[in-house]
């Protein structure tokens, strides 16, 4: 379920788990992404636990216990570090509680989160970012959009009329992630999500930016762990009912 938080210009999206009666042990393969975000769990009693997850640069693998009810909230690019109040480069491949984030504030609203339900959830922590919110960062978001769309590194500074290593400072202060991460997440996001169908490995590589089917396969092994075949293949064997789990640290 996806709540509107459009009066919100930093949150990007909010992802709202299905309910489950009891908690399960369950393993996770979390891909990787740019974006940093605000996970909230509720145990069974209605006891929250809040974490900011940073940018992801390789996929992560984890057991843990599948909570009763959750929430994801996704902070746009561009205003990650005055909504966190730090670089976002020290959240890198991190889990931290908000509080240790936000500090008091962080506390506070943890324990005003008590037995509420997700929807309630999401507009308190959107009240929140929003105090901390200041204007996008318009690079940012300009970089963000050639590099998703394929542009490599130099052109994309270029159109910019700023320098590679300028970019590259830009991003570690504003996304925690380099460039060309970010385009090798994007580019990996973009094969995750059309599927293969019934396209040739080799054609399906091509299609998606990489220089050939090897170049694929090293990318995936390297940015996910396994090779695309393999993906997929447990992908669509996976259960139903774990799928927003597993797509959430």
């Amino acid at each position: 379920m996806l709540r509107d938080t459009s009066m919100v210009p930093a949150v990007a999206a909010v992802a709202i788990s299905p309910q489950h009666r009891q908690a399960a042990q369950v393993d996770g393969v979390f891909e990787p992404r740019a974006e940093t975000s605000i996970l909230v769990r509720w145990t069974a009693d209605g006891t929250p636990t809040a974490s900011v997850v940073g940018p992801l640069t390789v996929a992560r693998r984890k057991s843990f216990a599948l909570p009763t009810r959750a929430l994801q909230l996704f902070i746009r690019p561009g205003h990650t570090r005055h909504v966190f109040g730090t670089a976002v480069v020290e959240l890198a491949d991190q889990v931290v509680p908000l509080g240790q984030v936000w500090g008091s504030r962080g506390d506070r609203l943890l324990e005003g989160l008590i037995g509420v339900r997700p929807g309630r959830a999401v507009d308190l922590l959107a009240a929140e970012i929003a105090t901390r919110s200041a204007e996008e960062a318009p690079m940012v978001a300009a970089a963000l959009t050639r590099l998703r769309r394929g542009d490599n590194v130099s052109s994309v500074a270029a159109a910019l009329a700023i320098s590679e290593r300028q970019l590259r400072r830009l991003f570690a202060t504003e996304l925690g992630v380099s460039p060309r991460r970010v385009a090798r997440i994007a580019r990996l996001a973009r094969a995750l999500r059309d599927g293969r169908g019934d396209v040739a490995w080799a054609q399906y590589a091509l299609d998606h930016g990489y220089c050939d089917q090897s170049h694929m396969i090293r990318e995936f092994q390297e940015l996910l762990g396994t090779t695309p075949e393999q993906y997929f293949v447990r992908r669509h064997s996976a259960n139903p009912r774990l799928s927003w789990a597993v797509s959430t640290p």
